[in-house]
């Protein structure tokens, strides 16, 4: 709240560099802050409650991008800079109020005395809990299962632009509708997980997000059409937004107790490395293969990660494996 609110006494034109700090400070304080509302939201939820709690966790945070890049910009027609980042930082303190009601998590096990202990025994109990083999069979179905839906977020705007659609209209697509179809795909999926488990849910979320590149292949096709782009836009958004829902409650049903903000810090920072550098070749791939055929190939990218799925979460099991 403090750095949010320091951003509105800064002069970009007079000193940027001090604006530059600033805002890495909030990213700093935002990472960690992140990394204990994921651990309290892993601590307190029951096994049942995952599905529904990585769903209301993940709407929060599209309520506050669409407030701060939308209504943010609105106000700022009305408003100096200094009072909008005034009333960003005020918003901080629902969170703070909210955190002085909310229940502590139980301390089911001693908390490690060390930081040696707080880095090094979440990756131990990791891999003794799941076993060397299991573990690393894991970690690849992260880093992989969402690598196909990976590549074409990479390369979208990029394909949009270069079949004809200007700027402002795939902005207001992209930020507009799809904002409102990807909350849509977050709220079904969450109602989705509690009724089937989060097994099912990865196998029918997975297969949905692969198919959804189809939607692009067709567009390549088709060239430049707002009807079909509004139709591609939606189909995309609401399949990302299920299988988010999902593979949030995954994560979360990995973790121990004891290790929880290590543990979700190192598998999510995983789940993006798949998203960001695997996907980084995407351009050089379109470059070789044309659009078309690189979107058809984003569907094979997706085969590795759903070939997982029998191992790490077969389709008849309650729950996802712990163990080869």
């Amino acid at each position: 709240m403090i750095a949010i609110a320091c951003m509105a006494f800064q002069n970009p034109k007079q000193a940027l560099n001090l604006l530059a700090i600033n805002a890495l400070i909030i990213a700093f304080l935002s990472a960690t802050q992140d990394i204990a509302g994921d651990a309290y939201r892993t601590d307190i939820l029951e096994t049942h409650e995952l599905g529904l709690g990585a769903s209301t966790w993940i709407l929060g945070y599209r309520l506050a991008i669409l407030t701060t890049s939308s209504v943010a910009l609105i106000l700022a027609d009305y408003l100096p800079w200094a009072a909008i980042y005034l009333l960003m930082a005020m918003l901080m303190g629902v969170g703070i109020v909210a955190a002085f009601f909310a229940p502590e998590p139980v301390d089911q096990e001693r908390s490690p005395a060390t930081l040696v202990d707080a880095i090094y025994l979440p990756f131990q109990e990791f891999f003794q809990r799941q076993g060397l083999l299991f573990g690393i069979v894991v970690l690849a179905f992260i880093l992989l299962f969402k690598f196909g839906d990976a590549l074409v977020g990479n390369m979208a705007t990029p394909f949009l632009v270069d079949i004809g659609f200007t700027k402002k209209v795939i902005g207001a697509v992209q930020g507009g509708w799809g904002f409102v179809a990807t909350t849509l795909g977050v709220v079904l999926g969450g109602g989705i997980l509690t009724k089937v488990g989060i097994n099912k849910a990865l196998w029918i979320f997975g297969g949905l997000q692969a198919l959804s590149n189809l939607s692009y292949f067709g567009l390549s096709l088709i060239g430049k059409n707002e009807t079909a782009l509004l139709a591609v836009i939606s189909i995309e958004n609401l399949c990302a937004g299920m299988v988010t829902s999902v593979f949030v409650a995954y994560l979360m049903s990995l973790c121990n107790q004891k290790f929880s903000a290590t543990q979700f810090a190192l598998l999510s920072s995983l789940m993006a490395a798949g998203n960001d550098i695997l996907s980084a070749p995407a351009g050089e791939i379109v470059k070789i293969l044309g659009w078309s055929n690189f979107f058809a190939a984003t569907i094979a990218a997706s085969i590795p990660g759903m070939l997982l799925l029998f191992l790490v979460a077969p389709w008849s099991a309650k729950s996802p494996s712990n163990s080869l």
